[in-house]
């Protein structure tokens, strides 16, 4: 008596070729009942795209990780003079920290660092509270004028 079932997932076998309108799926809520939730064209897309972009990520890095395992990674080095032929001499950087002034201030970037995303979230946090209270007030006005 004290355990919940869990509702199927689908209502019923999808078949090839059903409507939209059919296409049904079931989620739970906090009472564990299941209500149903329709996916819109939007939504279907907005899938389809990540489904794309995310396969067109891993298949490359899933390639990679045997390639690299039985055959060794073998990459020139950028620094060589053979790497492109096209660039002019190439230009190696200092293996010494520099020295001297620096070109930014460090309590001014730590202090923006800290200080404009506490701001955005606190700024975002105003204005949600202000629209909560509006909207409050606008129901029990409406409440009291019915």
């Amino acid at each position: 008596q004290g355990s919940k079932t869990i509702p199927a997932v689908l209502e019923k076998p999808m078949a090839l070729g059903m409507a939209d309108k059919d296409v049904r799926y079931h989620s739970m809520d906090g009472e564990g009942e299941s209500r149903e939730s329709q996916l819109t064209v939007c939504q279907r897309c907005g899938i389809g795209m990540l489904c794309l972009v995310m396969t067109c990520y891993f298949i490359p890095m899933l390639s990679f990780i045997p390639l690299a395992l039985f055959g060794g990674l073998h990459t020139p080095s950028p620094w060589d003079g053979h790497y492109n032929k096209v660039a002019p001499e190439p230009n190696i950087p200092a293996k010494e920290m520099p020295t001297g002034r620096w070109y930014w201030n460090l309590p001014l970037v730590t202090l923006i660092l800290l200080l404009v995303p506490s701001g955005i979230i606190f700024l975002m946090y105003q204005l949600k509270m202000r629209s909560l209270t509006h909207q409050k007030e606008t129901n029990s006005s409406s409440f009291l004028n019915a």
